[in-house]
């Protein structure tokens, strides 16, 4: 009777792994050409002037050496004076096409500040920083996107819809942990919208996919992929505790898409404001106010002159929907609203005092003073710059680039580029456009130690 059972068990597991096993072998096949290692040079330590010190000649006999005092301190100085890289390994995929034109999806925190970047594909063919645009970046999300050309044909992985995934759900993680390039492990779903992970580089913006697939330093930017080896999210981040926790995390795909496409379209991430600060419900706030379940964002400021402040919305408000979605806390009302463009109309349903209300509110867009985006990098200038208090600050001028031959330098102020007046980075970017194809010089004023200079860049 026991064998009876046994047998169609058997069978029945049998068949079922079957599919198991071959799913994960045809998916290494298929998307193993369309992975990216990316090798990023950051910027050089700062030069440390050590001092002498100050017991090298006259030191009273307790501190006094039997070696060269004088040589240790010598080479200490020179070592630490000359300037080293930093060198970060990440990884990356193509996902998209525009004729000649290839782009490259990954995390932001793999390309930030990088001078230097090297692009490795599975078959050996190699990019060098001349050949890659980085078209922008964003430290919100960790998502950056980077285009090459190629007239050889290259691999693009399709994409699925992360709205649709389940927990105990199989994912197979794809790229390079700790450099060993075309690198694939499996595991599950093991939570869905994460948030409140405290990693080190962000992203704020968090509702991760968790997974349990094997990763580690180098995976950052690779692909998440289901068993149909659709890329469903973008390995982000990780800290010392998550390589030895024995899972990750991941940014849903259609978040990595939608931060993409701004950012191939604007060359930044144009996203929805509402014009509130927000924290999350707890069990005994929720009770406090009338309502039955920590669910929700509650309203703590209404920042005037805002969407928010138009619509009638009040401290101590609890946002409960987004159109037809539910807010689960304040990291996915964040997401929710930035998604949205500036000048869409939205619903919201919020309780107050007690009662459920439904509002409208016309969004705008999210003050550029207030985004957190990486430098931007201009790839034809050879200059990456950044928006402070003061203004439109330098953090980097490449070596031999036209903005190096004009004589800028990291920490210059931009103040007029041409006849246009920066103040900000949309303000930098329009210049740029404008003065791109200039067949002559373009007159640069620049603060330098507090003095206005004039510079002539030839694009």
């Amino acid at each position: 009777m026991t064998q009876r059972l046994l047998l169609p068990l058997l069978a029945a597991s049998l068949l079922w792994a079957a599919p198991l096993e071959e799913a994960p072998i045809k998916v290494a096949q298929e998307v193993r050409s369309a992975l990216v290692q990316i090798e990023a040079k950051g910027h050089p330590r700062i030069r440390l002037e050590i001092p002498p010190h100050p017991w090298e000649d006259d030191a009273p006999p307790p501190f006094r050496f039997e070696f060269d005092l004088d040589r240790f301190f010598r080479r200490f100085r020179e070592y630490f004076q000359h300037p080293f890289q930093t060198k970060r390994i990440g990884s990356g995929f193509i996902f998209r096409r525009d004729g000649d034109h290839y782009y490259i999806l990954t995390s932001a925190h793999v390309v930030r500040k990088a001078r230097d970047l090297t692009l490795r594909l599975y078959d050996g063919t190699v990019f060098h920083s001349d050949e890659i645009e980085v078209l922008g970046a964003d430290r919100e999300t960790d998502i950056a996107v980077l285009r090459i050309s190629s007239e050889k044909p290259l691999t693009i992985l399709k994409t699925g819809d992360s709205d649709d995934l389940k927990v105990g759900q199989w994912v197979i993680a794809a790229g390079n942990p700790l450099g060993y390039t075309g690198s694939f492990s499996i595991g599950i779903i093991s939570a869905l919208g994460r948030s409140g992970v405290p990693l080190p580089e962000g992203p704020s913006y968090q509702e991760f996919i968790q997974f349990d697939a094997t990763v580690g330093p180098g995976s950052s930017g690779g692909p998440l992929l289901d068993l149909d080896g659709r890329v469903i999210g973008v390995i982000t981040a990780l800290s010392s505790w998550q390589t030895s926790s024995g899972f990750g995390f991941a940014i849903p795909i259609n978040t990595a898409l939608w931060v993409a496409e701004s950012l191939i379209e604007e060359g930044r991430l144009v996203r929805g404001y509402l014009g509130v600060r927000i924290q999350d419900l707890t069990p005994e706030l929720a009770e406090g106010l009338g309502l039955r379940s920590a669910q929700g964002a509650l309203v703590t400021e209404v920042l005037p002159e805002t969407p928010a402040e138009k619509a009638g919305l009040q401290e101590g408000d609890v946002i409960l929907k987004v159109g037809d979605q539910a807010v689960g806390d304040a990291d996915a009302l964040r997401l929710l609203i930035a998604r949205n463009r500036p000048g869409k109309r939205v619903k919201l349903q919020i309780a107050r005092e007690g009662k459920i209300r439904t509002i409208e509110i016309t969004l705008a867009e999210y003050p550029e003073e207030e985004t957190s985006l990486v430098p931007h990098r201009t790839q034809d200038w050879g200059l990456e710059v950044e928006q402070t208090d003061e203004g439109v600050r330098v953090t980097e001028v490449a070596e031999g680039s036209p903005a190096d031959a004009a004589g800028l330098q990291e920490g210059d102020l931009i103040r007029k580029i041409g006849k246009r007046e920066i103040r900000t980075l949309q303000d930098f970017r329009d210049a740029i456009k404008a003065y791109r194809e200039s067949p002559k010089p373009v007159v640069i004023v620049i603060e330098r130690s507090g003095h206005r200079r004039y510079l002539a860049l030839r694009p």
